[in-house]
């Protein structure tokens, strides 16, 4: 399926170039560069959020039109400002008429392709979905895309299968659908290795810091992982690096860059990867390609990181192969760089 997609990235790069990027619907008409629409579940500032729609407009090169509307959706709001997010998102989709909607993470999904498109004429491309594809019914007839498993899992059971005394695992979890999802593979993860796994559910940054603490200085803990900090309504990067710096007694583990700060180590996720997958996804569709004829496939591509600073007492638990592997995380009065 991967070899079906690149085959065709020749041909349409060429085609797209033949096109100028316009910004208005009328030289969209003229021109006859179709219009996509791209639903963002996120706010334009978060930076997962950003990564992925720059690989988007990056990959679909001018090839259509494109037409954003951002659902501002998160973890803080009720199940009825989700559905009316999930309605505004459905009224821009109308008035743009587009000829494909491209839509990120599982709010999109869950609030706007599932209830009013699925299985509808209007083709679908997602990308970034934290659930399994049946979770929300999938597939259908009009839809394909990318499905995100979180490469931490992994790393979680490098470390444990090279140090067996790390059996007792700590999920320091934030607020949102994708943390929800997150945590219940968690649980399946651990029963499979045969650990004991716990779960700390915090919703506001101080929440955050007083969790991470007690985590650190808890003698049933031998590994914490972090949940997506950017779904905290505040966050200090300054003053919670000071604080791990302060409390880092034990290792932790994240699967995103913007916790690589707070961590000792990472299996980092690409959002370059769901955006490249979904753009040429579209241009297939675009070209005539049966949306039916694309799989729906899971993300393949990580990073192991190590945080330079808070890995030094902990190396002996990473093994070496990975650390050859490995980026190094540098941070100098809380900025972090590589």
């Amino acid at each position: 399926m991967i070899k079906s997609i690149y085959t065709y990235i020749a041909v349409l790069i060429s085609s797209a170039l033949q096109f100028t990027v316009i910004s208005g619907p009328a030289q969209a008409s003229e021109l006859s560069i179709p219009v996509c629409v791209y639903i963002a579940s996120y706010s334009p500032d978060k930076t997962w959020q950003k990564d992925l729609e720059l690989s988007i407009q990056q990959n679909l090169n001018g090839f259509c039109d494109m037409r954003t509307h951002y659902m501002h959706a998160s973890g803080s709001n009720t199940e009825a400002e989700l559905i009316k997010k999930g309605e505004q998102a459905k009224s821009f989709i109308k008035i743009h008429a587009p000829e494909l909607v491209i839509v990120s993470d599982d709010y999109a999904v869950k609030y706007l392709l599932e209830p009013y498109y699925k299985n509808t004429s209007l083709p679908f491309v997602f990308c970034g979905l934290n659930a399994r594809a049946h979770s929300y019914g999938l597939p259908y007839l009009n839809a394909t895309g990318m499905i995100e498993f979180s490469p931490i899992y992994k790393l979680i059971r490098e470390l444990h299968l090279n140090n067996l005394s790390i059996a007792r695992i700590a999920y320091l979890q934030t607020p949102g659908i994708s943390e929800e999802l997150k945590i219940q593979r968690f649980k399946k993860m651990a029963q499979k290795l045969s650990i004991e796994p716990k779960v700390l559910k915090v919703n506001t940054e101080a929440e955050w810091q007083s969790a991470y603490v007690q985590l650190q200085k808890d003698s049933n803990v031998d590994l914490i992982v972090l949940g997506d900090i950017e779904k905290l309504p505040t966050w200090n990067k300054k003053a919670n690096v000071d604080l791990v710096s302060q409390y880092n007694l034990k290792p932790s583990v994240t699967d995103q860059y913007w916790v690589m700060p707070y961590a000792s180590f990472g299996q980092v996720k690409r959002a370059e990867e769901q955006g490249r997958w979904a753009a040429l996804s579209a241009m297939e569709v675009l070209s005539g390609r049966m949306i039916s004829k694309l799989e729906i496939v899971p993300n393949r591509e990580s990073d192991i990181w190590v945080n330079e600073n808070l890995s030094q007492n902990h190396r002996q638990y990473f093994p070496k192969y990975l650390l050859k592997q490995a980026r190094f995380l540098r941070q100098t009065n809380g900025d972090a760089h590589d």
